[in-house]
Parts: C-alpha cells; structure tokens; sequence
C-alpha cells in the first residue's frame, strides 16, 4: 500500500511538471509551424489545426413584429456570427418629419436568440446590447447607417455581432462547436417602424429589409475541447430611487464580462439612454467578498475607455474582471454561492429600467470524448 501511495505522489510530480509543456504544445499553430511541412500529413489524417472559414449561411427577411427562424450549418467551431441588415424607409405625406428613436435601427431586432437542440439558448438579447458588447471587445464602432427621416426612399444598414471566441482571453478556449448539437437555430424577433421613428405626420413603410448571416469559422481540432460562451440579459424595473438596487447573477459558470444599461422613457413611452440613473455600482460574493465597492458610475465609465479605447454610449458601462487574459481572474463561482449586482440609483421621469447584459462561460469538459 505504501508502495502504490509513493508511485501515486511520484505520478501527479511528473504531471505538474509536464502541464505547462501540454499548453504550449497544444497552443501551437502545427498546420503552419516548420514552414508548412507537416501540412500534407496533418490534412491527412484530418488533425488541421485553427484555418479560418468565411461561410455566407443564409438571408432572412423581413416580417414585421414576427419572429423568424432559421438553421445554421454544424460542423465546424464558430468564432462569430455577423449579421448585416439591410433595408429602406419610404417616407411620404403630411407636413411633419418624424424623429429617429434612441439607438435608431437597432431597435428592429430587439431580440436575437440562437438556440441549441431547440432548447439551449447560447444567445438571448437586443441587437443594441450585443452591438455595445462587439464595441468594447474591439475598440470599434460596428457599423450602422441610420436613415434620413424626410420624404423619399431613405436606405439603412447595420452590423450585430455574436461572439463565441473571448477575446479578452485566448480567444479558441471559447469557440462554438457546432457538433455538439444535432440542431442550431437563429431566431430573429423583428420589430416595427414605430420601433424606428416616432412623432410627425408622415407615413413611414419600411420595405426590403433582410439580415443577411456570415459566419466565422475554423476547422475542428481532435486535441481540444472548448467552453461554451453565453450571452443573456437581466431586465430589471426601478420603481423608486434607492443606494442597495440588488440584481442576482448567475452562478455556476464564469462571468467575464457584463454589459450595464439604464433607461428612462419619453414621452411617447420609447426607452432613451441615460447617464443618471445609476449612481454607483457595488459586487458582492460569498460570504462578503466584494468585488467592487461603490465605484461611480461616470468613474467606471471612464474606467472603460482607459481599458478598451472607446468610452461606451450614454446609458452604458462595462464590467470586465479579467486580468492579462485569464478565466481564472474572472467571477469563477459555484451553483451555491451568491454573486449580487448592487447599485445605487436614482428613478427616472417615467418607467426606468436597469438591463444586465451577461456573458457567461460553461468551461470545456477534460475529459477524452466527452462533448
């Protein structure tokens, strides 16, 4: 018994030893490495490690106030899924041009969802708090083209980005393997043109609008096995100024980032973007761990520009744990423990309320094929 117990010490020395060399053996790009040499026999045998695939998958037009549904290719691991809208406003009559409403034509998608054997939704959430999330993770501006509101055929476009790499770690611990389910639906929730402009006397008509779906994509590795990456959001009402506003987060998985917008509505009941609803932002963990302990909101704002180089849109801020890259940094919990969202914040005119985007991360299975 002994015996067995001094080989068993002996054994995980050896393990612990040889870990780092695994990463850096598994990290390597050996479709490229030597010139290329080993590419032959690495297509071969089917062990082509991480080549890029642009894939146009489908179009997906226009229904007002309908929710439409399509299915996805498997096979490969996703990196992103980029959709490109397109369309037009005919404006014509009355006297009176109406106005364009907060955040213009990303309100026609105010939800995207893709779901996983029709009941895993890996994404869940308005076009405008996925768009915001692609802004910080790139320090770029996705693109969007508002229209004109006077009378005539007025065009807009837009981009929404749906991430699947991390890019705040290395990005292929956290690619979609499509694989692992026998179906993948995108689910578009399309609104209105009242969800687009408001106000005025004119008719509005919104006509050839589609969403055109690109995916990014590499090749399956045999040798990894990679987390899954979850977005949804929280959508709390304010109904009166407080300083300890709580927001349960999920537990169980890792959180590495979290996506803050506060609204108050206008006079015509659509949500507008302010910077004075949320006063401070507090996390709590487990057993009084605090994570961050009232920071300003104009503070933490400011924080994010530091961080990403683009300071977030009005009504926006960002909480990304992470540090130089790793998941380990990031809200690491257990279904048991409690991770609380307290904020100090100041009601609205009207109806106020706060949205948590959450991203979440569901880490790779080590075991040999286990998907």
């Amino acid at each position: 018994m002994r015996l067995k117990i001094a080989l068993l010490h002996v054994w995980f020395l050896v393990l612990s030893f040889l870990a780092p060399w695994f990463e850096r053996i598994r990290s390597v790009d050996w479709y490229s490495w030597g010139g290329g040499w080993m590419r032959p026999l690495l297509n071969e045998y089917g062990f082509a490690n991480f080549r890029t695939q642009y894939r146009a998958q489908t179009v997906v037009d226009f229904v007002s106030g309908a929710r439409r549904k399509i299915e996805l290719d498997r096979g490969n691991l996703y990196r992103r899924v980029l959709l490109h809208v397109t369309g037009e406003m005919a404006v014509s009559g009355g006297a009176t041009n109406g106005a364009l409403t907060d955040e213009g034509v990303l309100n026609l998608l105010p939800e995207i969802a893709l779901v996983g054997d029709g009941r895993v939704y890996l994404k869940r959430a308005p076009a405008k708090i996925l768009t915001q999330k692609g802004r910080v993770w790139t320090g770029v501006d996705p693109f969007q083209s508002d229209p004109a509101v006077g009378v005539g055929t007025n065009a807009f476009s837009f981009d929404v980005p749906l991430w699947f790499e991390n890019v705040f770690s290395r990005p292929y611990d956290t690619m979609l393997d499509s694989a692992k389910y026998s179906r993948l639906e995108l689910q578009l929730l399309w609104g209105t043109v009242g969800d687009l402009i408001q106000g005025g006397d004119r008719a509005e008509v919104l006509q050839n609008v589609q969403a055109a779906v690109m995916s990014f994509e590499s090749i399956v590795s045999p040798f990894k096995k990679y987390g899954t990456h979850l977005d949804h959001v929280i959508d709390r009402e304010v109904t009166a100024s407080t300083d300890r506003f709580l927001i349960e987060l999920p537990t169980g998985n890792i959180i590495p980032f979290l996506t803050l917008l506060s609204t108050d509505q206008d006079a015509n009941g659509k949500d507008v973007a302010q910077d004075d609803i949320i006063n401070y932002v507090t996390i709590r963990g487990r057993s009084g761990v605090v994570y961050m302990d009232r920071v300003p909101w104009l503070h933490l704002k400011g924080e994010n520009q530091v961080e990403s180089g683009i300071r977030p849109d009005t009504g926006y801020a960002y909480i990304n744990p992470t540090e130089d890259g790793l998941l380990s940094t990031a809200f690491v919990t257990n279904p048991d423990d409690d991770l609380i969202l307290e904020l100090d914040v100041t009601k609205g005119t009207n109806e106020t309320r706060v949205r948590v985007g959450v991203t979440e991360i569901i880490p790779a299975l080590i075991m040999a094929g286990v998907r």
